[in-house]
């Protein structure tokens, strides 16, 4: 993630966190067009200002969302594709891929970067058409 500052401190990082979990929810409950930095710093419980420290604009607090989802789906597809995982009966491997995928779709953030992908793919920096 392409961020203006790195956090040093453990409070930075549970800032830019607490960013990125607000960033998330607001774009799931508005839609990332009428999403603003001041509805993110409010449901983040922090100055407008700190957004700023960290990221230029909108577009960049989604693409450290859209960074997370992609390291995360990687982490996911690497469990998914072990041999410890794949030699399982069918319907055991079946259910336990639909309930992982069911269970991280639970929060916003990976909801917000995947529906944002089929409305508007061309803002996105690392997913791509073969993806």
């Amino acid at each position: 993630m392409s961020l203006r500052r790195q956090p040093q401190q453990q409070r930075s990082q549970e800032r830019l966190d607490r960013i990125l979990e607000a960033a998330a929810e607001v774009f799931w409950e508005v839609g990332y067009e009428a999403a603003t930095t001041h509805a993110i710093a409010a449901k983040a419980n922090t100055a407008v200002g700190a957004i700023y420290r960290f990221f230029p604009d909108k577009l960049a607090i989604f693409h450290a969302l859209e960074k997370q989802h992609y390291d995360r789906l990687a982490g996911i597809q690497s469990g998914l594709l072990s041999a410890q995982f794949i030699n399982r009966p069918l319907r055991v491997l079946i259910r336990d891929i639909v309930e992982t995928f069911a269970q991280y779709f639970q929060d916003p953030a990976p909801r917000v970067v995947y529906i944002q992908y089929f409305v508007n793919p061309d803002m996105f920096v690392y997913f791509d058409a073969e993806y």
